[in-house]
């Protein structure tokens, strides 16, 4: 019986002895054989892909005289994952004084301005605008409008898509209109800004839009000024509303060709303004100023919606890029 029992303890110690031995050549194997590879896996899994400006093409006359170049200039660029949540109104307010005691400016897009101490739209203030511009009553419809152009220009009442097409094609009138749904593009871009933030039905009133977007969606406090709330959420509607999320490690640019002084206060103050970052960036120069303007055309950001199917659908390029538009520019934009 003990000579049992000795057997039956000397195999339990055998079996946790061997058991041990397989887990320490499993850990030598991961540690020594394959301890490498796994270590340059943990190590890509946090490299970031992160595009930077390259220079654009310069443009030349057949004597060798620059049309278009690059000259260096400064950018403010904002990563989103790296903003302290709780500090991200401070953070913004911060970067829009520096702007501002150095006169440079931001990229602001915000669409509701303060005109005349009252809230309004720029959507609408560009219809308006456009109404103005060609003599249309401001009562007037996107239909309306379209049809008092066509009588004008005397075109034949045809197709609308005909009709468009040849108002098209008169030098120095635009028509934005869509005769898909018959109303204006800034009508159309005013209905899904106000979609984007979920912004109800109850409050799209200009003033009413603005205080609710301030309360419940940026949380911006009480005690800052109404010009101060509005420049804070200029500023954050850049940095939350440009990228999905998978890909909000990519820096937003908020500012273009600042001056040496807001680089040397932003360079400063870069401990208590997290998430903010100078870099360097080429951009266009153009030493014979206008001259042959029509045929260099210059450069803007991704708008039309030809240019959103093209460029950021089909070539991934990123809604805050900037791109070449007619008509030289444009072809540089695939070199």
């Amino acid at each position: 019986m003990f000579s049992n029992y000795n057997k039956r303890f000397f195999f339990i110690i055998l079996m946790i002895m061997f058991f041990f031995i397989v887990i320490i050549f499993r850990l030598a194997s991961l540690m020594i054989a394959e301890g490498e590879s796994h270590r340059e896996y943990a190590e890509n899994r946090i490299v970031k892909n992160i595009s930077i400006s390259a220079p654009r093409g310069e443009i030349r006359d057949r004597y060798g005289r620059l049309l278009a170049g690059n000259r260096p200039s400064f950018a403010v660029e904002v990563s989103k994952n790296d903003i302290v949540n709780e500090q991200i109104n401070e953070t913004s307010l911060e970067l829009v004084q520096i702007f501002q005691k150095s006169e440079d400016s931001f990229i602001d897009e915000f669409p509701i301005i303060f005109v005349s101490h009252r809230f309004v739209y720029t959507f609408d203030n560009a219809i308006d605008k456009w109404k103005e511009d060609y003599e249309i009553p401001s009562w007037f419809n996107a239909k309306e409008a379209f049809d008092l152009l066509r009588i004008r220009y005397e075109i034949e009442e045809t197709d609308p898509a005909e009709v468009q097409q040849q108002l098209l094609g008169i030098p120095e009138l635009s028509v934005p209109i869509s005769i898909r749904t018959w109303k204006f593009n800034d009508e159309m871009k005013k209905e899904q800004w106000l979609q984007k933030f979920f912004i109800p039905e109850d409050q799209q009133q200009p003033e009413d839009a603005f205080n609710w977007l301030r309360k419940e969606y940026f949380n911006i406090p009480d005690s800052y000024t109404r010009y101060e709330a509005r420049m804070v959420m200029a500023i954050r509607e850049q940095i939350e509303t440009q990228l999905p999320g998978y890909m909000q490690y990519q820096p937003i640019k908020i500012a273009h060709d600042i001056s040496q002084r807001s680089v040397t206060m932003i360079k400063e103050m870069i401990y208590d303004l997290p998430g903010v970052n100078v870099v360097v960036e080429p951009i266009r120069n153009y030493p014979e100023l206008t001259s042959a303007a029509h045929i260099l055309g210059n450069l803007g950001k991704i708008s039309q919606q030809y240019e959103i199917e093209k460029y950021i659908n089909e070539l991934g390029y990123l809604p805050s890029d900037i791109i070449g538009k007619p008509v030289l520019n444009t072809v540089l934009n695939l070199i």
